[in-house]
This record gives C-alpha cells, structure tokens and sequence, in this order.
C-alpha cells in the first residue's frame, strides 16, 4: 500500500495519513522526517509496524517533555510518572536514556539545583536536604557530591534566616519556651546540632532569645 495524501490533524505535532486503500493513521512528525514518509512512498508491513513502535516513542517523549516543563525531575521521579501513565518498563527506560542523551534529563544537575534551591528560597539543612534527594530516587554518591557545595557560613546563613523567620511566628509566646522550640524547629529543618547552638547562642547575645538555665543539659536534651 501507498501514501495516497498527508494532512496536519490539528493537534500539536500529529499528521493523519491516508493510504491508497482507505486506511488511515496518525504519527508524530518526527516520525515522518526521520523515515522521509510523503506521498506516494510504499508501506510495507514490516515499515508500519517500525512506525508504530516510533510513533509510541515519540508520544512518550512528548508526554515526558510537558512534564519536566513544569519543573526539573529526577529520572526516579519521571519513571514513576510515566509507569503511572501505563507505558511499559521497556518503553520507559529507552525514552530514559534518550531524554539524558539529549539534555532533558540530568539527575547530577538536578540535586544540584535542587540543594541550591532549597538552601536558598526555602532555607534548610543538609541532613533534610540529603533525606529529600534520595527520596527523589537521587543515587547516594550524587547526594554526597551535591551536599559538598554547602559550606560552613552558608549552612550558618540559611539557619539564621530561618530562625529568624520563627522568632516571628513565635513572638507572643513566653520568651523561655521560644529557645527550646526555635532549636527543634532547625533541628527539624536538617541542619546540624552545631550550626544550630552556634545560631541560638548568636540569638542570645543579640537579645533575640533569653538564656535557658542549665545550658548544657537543655541542649544535649534536644539532640
């Protein structure tokens, strides 16, 4: 059978074929280019079924494309999706290695960005920030390589800001229970005891806190 004409069908990307025996089908216009299909070229039954196994591709590529516009992914959090979706796991890690080979998809950058981000806009610590990218799917040695880019004055930083921003929250209640739930809230938010006690013994010398009797007991209590 023929291509007897090719028309665009409307939606983004899909052309319809009409063959010269009345059968019609959609493809991707990627694979129109990359088999040189136009009218008047032969299909055989071998070539029909390689264009739809390609044209399954291209959908999946699409589909994971709008998806990692909305945001980076790592690739765990794209093969969930995308199994979500119902594609198989064959079809899934070929348009894996794809999207990595072209850019698309990068789980290096990803923690990367992820831990800057984070540092940043939506302050926390390390021992959080390592729990969030290897829940992501984030390979271990590519959590401890993005980690590495958090030095001691920024981790300090990002603790100040946050506490900060609880004293706020916290303004109305009894100044001695402000210290301990100002520690257990940076506690919580992944930075290390150290950065924290450095932070709240600079919260009391700037009379933001008061002190807690029994430092040293207080302390080890929380940790």
């Amino acid at each position: 059978m023929k291509i007897a004409a090719i028309a665009p069908t409307g939606l983004s990307g899909r052309y319809k074929l009409t063959l010269d025996n009345g059968e019609t089908l959609t493809l991707h216009e990627d694979v129109l280019v990359k088999h040189r299909l136009l009218t008047g070229k032969e299909l055989n039954p071998s070539l029909l079924k390689q264009l739809m196994r390609d044209d399954q591709r291209a959908n999946i590529k699409q589909v994971s494309l709008r998806y990692l516009s909305i945001r980076t992914r790592s690739s765990y959090e794209l093969r969930r999706y995308l199994l979500r979706k119902g594609y198989s796991v064959d079809e899934i890690e070929e348009i894996l290695v794809l999207l990595m080979e072209e850019g698309y998809l990068n789980d290096e950058k990803f923690a990367e960005e992820w831990v800057k981000s984070r540092l940043t806009t939506n302050p926390r610590g390390p021992y959080l920030l390592k729990h969030e990218l290897l829940q992501k799917g984030i390979e271990p040695d590519l959590v401890e390589q993005a980690l590495e880019q958090i030095g001691e004055e920024e981790e300090y930083q990002a603790c100040l800001q946050w506490a900060i921003k609880k004293l706020k929250a916290y303004q109305n209640r009894a100044a001695k229970t402000v210290t301990k739930k100002i520690y257990r809230t940076l506690i919580q938010r992944g930075f290390s005891p150290d950065t924290v006690t450095e932070v709240i013994q600079h919260l009391i010398k700037t009379n933001h806190l008061v002190e807690q009797e029994e430092d040293e007991e207080f302390y080890n209590n929380l940790t």
